[in-house]
């Protein structure tokens, strides 16, 4: 989606088509979120909690930006900075969040 917006032929029905791409995808990070808490016994998740909580907040922030994307592209003509900016957002959260997520593996492996 940044990089779609960046380009001088923005297209409004484009961008809805990646934003919905995006928001599947993201649907698919939530879905594996709450199977890993599921595979985690009670002292896994205890012994890892601060880092369970980290990727809770990155979670909580790629949804915030997910919705405030999908208001921006649910508008007469989607603002492309603004995409830009919210997409910008929701993948410094991911990444944050993977970023995490393999700490966690890592430590978990034996």
């Amino acid at each position: 989606m940044q990089r779609y917006a960046d380009r001088e032929n923005f297209e409004p029905g484009t961008a809805r088509r990646l934003g919905q791409q995006l928001r599947e995808d993201l649907e698919v990070m939530n879905h594996e979120h709450s199977r890993l808490r599921e595979r985690l016994t009670a002292q896994e998740q205890e012994r890892h909690r601060e880092r369970l909580q980290l990727m809770d907040q990155c979670q909580q922030r790629w949804q915030e930006g997910l919705q405030a994307l999908d208001q921006e592209l649910e508008s007469q003509d989607p603002r492309p900075q603004e995409l830009r900016r919210r997409a910008r957002s929701i993948e410094k959260a991911v990444k944050n969040y993977r970023k995490e997520l393999g700490r966690l593996e890592s430590s978990i492996e034996p």
